[in-house]
């Protein structure tokens, strides 16, 4: 064991319950700034450029795997690599080439069924950073703060059992998924956090996949393009520049609420 590293606890794992050594889980997967070395992180207190990971140990390393397995190692795959001369991204490559969009407004939406896309895995992957960031405050290591914990009520234990093979997809959950244009949205990485747009709706990215998560209550005209539950799988592609910035005023509000709570303890 290196100097200065903490040895594994035990601890009951949150997602199957069970006592079990911990291991170090990371709330988004190294992959991602590997992927980016210089990718933009949004935490809690500020937007910090580095490749530090945010983790603790919380998972037993059975379901660690099982996270990354349905949905992490996909999203990995598909997203922006910014790496070399060139940008990769080959869920947006592919999109753009294979099928022309069914909208002829100024974004694009595609049949991920269609083309193949395996859409259960990037419902999965949303979901499961919903439950990672619901069930603590994760330790941010570049500051002494921690990333915001999700309020989401009983849809925590649903979600659980979701993630853990036990539940199917939720019918009154819907998952936008959506490929960003533009390169900041490419080079960057936000932990999940409220939207404006309503209770129990949350926002998030990894290095330009971005996903709107609706838990309960979902208007028929929203549930419609829910990538897992509508027939088509459908998948949005946008210049996210406008999203983006009302998403960072969201974000900013939370820290502002975290450092008040923190304050005040």
């Amino acid at each position: 064991m290196g100097k200065g590293r903490q040895s594994a606890p035990t601890g009951r794992c949150p997602l199957c319950t069970e006592l079990k050594t911990l291991c170090e889980s990371h709330l988004l997967a190294r992959a991602f700034l590997k992927r980016m070395p210089d990718a933009v992180t949004l935490t809690t207190d500020a937007a910090s450029k580095t490749s530090r990971q945010v983790t603790d140990y919380v998972l037993c390393q059975k379901c660690d795997q099982r996270l990354a397995k349905y949905g992490e190692e996909y999203v990995i795959s598909q997203c922006a690599d910014l790496r070399g001369n060139r940008l990769r991204f080959p869920l947006l490559q592919r999109a753009v080439q294979r099928l022309p969009p069914l909208d002829s407004r100024s974004f694009g939406l595609f049949e991920g069924r269609v083309m193949g896309v395996p859409v259960e895995m990037l419902g999965h992957f949303a979901l499961g950073m919903i439950w990672r960031s619901a069930i603590r405050a994760w330790p941010v290591p570049i500051r002494p703060y921690c990333t915001v914990k999700l309020e989401i009520g009983p849809w925590e234990e649903r979600l659980r059992r979701y993630l853990l093979g036990v539940d199917p997809f939720p019918a009154d959950v819907c998952v936008w998924a959506m490929l960003a244009a533009d390169i900041d949205s490419q080079r960057s990485c936000n932990f999940p956090a409220p939207s404006f747009n309503g209770q129990n709706v949350f926002g998030l990215s990894a290095l330009g996949i971005s996903f709107k998560v609706w838990l309960g209550d979902v208007p028929p005209a929203i549930g419609e393009y829910c990538c897992v539950n509508s027939s088509e799988g459908r998948i949005y592609i946008s210049n996210r520049a406008h999203e983006q910035a009302k998403y960072d005023a969201s974000l900013s509000q939370s820290r502002a609420a975290a450092r008040a709570a923190m304050s005040k303890s």
